[in-house]
Order: structure tokens, then sequence, then C-alpha cells
């Protein structure tokens, strides 16, 4: 699979504004450093939406010894899905925690003593195992939001900007491929059209 590495990102950012690109993160050039610090956070931002490569669904979060539900260290995001959609939780303290009865534990004392639960879950991924069309928009993205922290400049702002659209675009075109979804299956309101009985066909 075709790879971006954080530092090449980080060099595209540099190109950005004009700056020689650095051999290490450990450069100590303060452009440099201001932009792995902005890069860092688009990073999380951008995968915290939740994509192909880095969601999970129906995820399943089961109870541990204190009866408990731990997430994932890299849990970006998460929430019920399936039979469980409708039990109401946040992320908190690295744990599962049960909004309608305000406790992090899931025992018999609960109405929701369940002893695991079905999520839709985002974790954050390393860049270098994102998809390259992911990769090409979050450095895109970081590179106009360091243009925009260091230069502020009009003319580089535009360029910015539309390189930032292009890449979203290819990106929102791979995402589709590798969902590979249907409008009439995968849209619930679809298939309940679909799959309607026809009065007049049948001839009730």
């Amino acid at each position: 699979m075709a790879a971006m590495s954080k530092l090449e990102a980080v060099n595209l950012m540099l190109d950005a504004i004009g700056e020689s690109p650095v051999s290490s993160l450990t450069s100590g050039l303060a452009d440099a450093e201001t932009a792995e610090r902005i890069f860092n956070q688009v990073n999380k931002d951008v995968q915290s939406i939740g994509w192909h490569c880095n969601r999970d669904k129906k995820y399943t979060i089961s109870r541990d010894a204190d009866n408990k539900m731990p997430l994932p260290n890299n849990t970006l995001t998460v929430d019920t899905t399936q039979e469980h959609k409708y039990i109401n939780v946040v992320p908190r303290g690295g744990y599962l925690y049960d909004v309608k009865n305000r406790s992090l534990t899931w025992t018999t004392d609960t109405d929701n003593n369940e002893s695991f639960l079905y999520v839709d879950i985002v974790m954050e991924q390393d860049y270098a195992e994102l998809t390259y069309s992911l990769q090409r928009y979050i450095s895109a993205k970081a590179a106009r939001e360091f243009q925009e922290s260091v230069m502020s400049s009009v003319a580089l702002d535009g360029f910015t900007k539309r390189k930032e659209m292009e890449m979203y675009s290819a990106l929102l075109q791979d995402e589709a491929e590798r969902e590979d979804a249907n409008v009439l299956y995968d849209n619930n309101y679809a298939y309940k059209i679909t799959r309607r009985k026809n009065n007049e066909l049948y001839g009730t």
C-alpha cells in the first residue's frame, strides 16, 4: 500500500509556505515544530469523523472483572448500535459510562445489566497505516491551516484551499468505492420501498 510518513506530511506543509524540507522531525526548526503541532491536531480531528480504515461497526465492548467496560486506548468516538442502540453511553476515563444510571459499572444493581455492548467505534490509527487518500487529505488540510497560521497570504490561501478540496473529493470517491454501498439496500428507507409488496402486482 502506498503510504506517506509523518515527516513527508510535515515537509508538504513547509513547502506550502516556501520553506525547505527537513530531514527529521527533531530538526529544531521553529516552523517545522509548529507544522508538526498543527499536523497532530488536524490528524486527530479528521480521524475522529470516522472513515473506512479507522471505524469498526458492531464492535464488541465487554465487561471486565470490575464490571466496567474498558475502551481501547486509541478510541476517538463511540456509540451503541444494533440491539443496544437505545442504551445511552459516552466515553469517560477510558470506559463506557452508562448515562441513564450515571455509572461506570454495569451490574444487576442497574437496569442495564449487560455483559457486553455492540458499538460503532472510531479509533485513531498511526498516520502511516491510513489509506493514501486519507493521508493526502489530512496533509492538505494541515498545510492550509499551517499557511493561514504562519503566513496569512491571500494568494497562498487560495492555492491551499483548492488543493484541500481536491484531496477531499478524492477521499470521498475512495470511501464510496471501499464501502461497496448499494443505494437500494444500504439505505433503510429505500430498502423498505423496494421490498414493499405491490398490491396490483400480487393482485391483493
